[in-house]
């Protein structure tokens, strides 16, 4: 790692998933836990309904209160359930082991907070409902960084001498920044992605907006040297 007086500015450039113009802040805070769900494996044909510890059932129920919390939390708070693995992933075995990722976001702790004693409530409640054991634990956890204010100030400024429109906002994503950040004075330039798509193959950022990107950066990076 370069000593931190060898890094004087950290710009990044990247899209923004909604439909908006120039955009920097701050990064949210991320925590994203292991869930693992126990049941008991059982033949498909054989097993009563009534008589099943079904895992992938509880599981089912889980991802659905995870979506339906982060909507009652609101405040840009988010719940992603996108990884999932099953055992013994057999098509006629009910499924007795299950482990699946969970991604929560938001730019306030309470919100974590909150978000996270809610889902605790709500793992107890299926664990009696289906008769199987719920897990959660804490994998990663980290806070959110603030971007550099004068150089979100001096963006502006030169957002305003170009003609382009601009706002402020936090990001849900992670970025190099929130590294760089601890090294040097560090902010993001967003530009606009079409529909707001990232991280799918009709992703499209128009060519005007990636000028546009590269001229605030550009313009933004000659007028740091002045004061170096």
């Amino acid at each position: 790692m370069r000593f931190n007086s060898r890094v004087l500015y950290y710009i990044e450039k990247n899209i923004y998933f909604k439909t908006v113009k120039e955009v920097y802040g701050s990064s949210t805070i991320l925590v994203k836990p292991e869930v693992i769900i126990k049941g008991m494996s059982g033949h498909a044909g054989t097993t009563p309904m009534d008589k099943r510890k079904d895992a992938l059932v509880g599981a089912s129920e889980f991802i659905l209160a995870v979506n339906r919390i982060a909507k009652e939390i609101g405040d840009g708070t988010v719940g992603t359930v996108g990884q999932l693995s099953l055992t013994p992933n057999a098509s006629n075995v009910i499924p007795g082991y299950v482990n699946l990722s969970l991604d929560i976001r938001s730019t306030k702790e309470d919100n974590i907070k909150a978000f996270y004693n809610r889902l605790i409530e709500e793992s107890e409640y299926i664990k009696s409902k289906y008769h199987i054991d719920i897990q959660i634990t804490h994998n990663l956890y980290i806070q959110p960084v603030n971007m550099s204010d004068k150089n979100i100030a001096l963006m502006e400024k030169v957002c305003q001498k170009l003609g382009y429109t601009y706002m402020r906002m936090n990001s849900g994503a992670g970025h190099d920044a929130m590294i760089m950040a601890k090294m040097a004075p560090s902010s993001l330039i967003f530009v606009p992605s079409k529909a707001g798509l990232s991280h799918h193959p009709d992703e499209w950022t128009d060519y005007e907006d990636i000028e546009k990107g590269i001229a605030l950066m550009l313009n933004t990076v000659l007028e740091l040297c002045k004061y170096e």
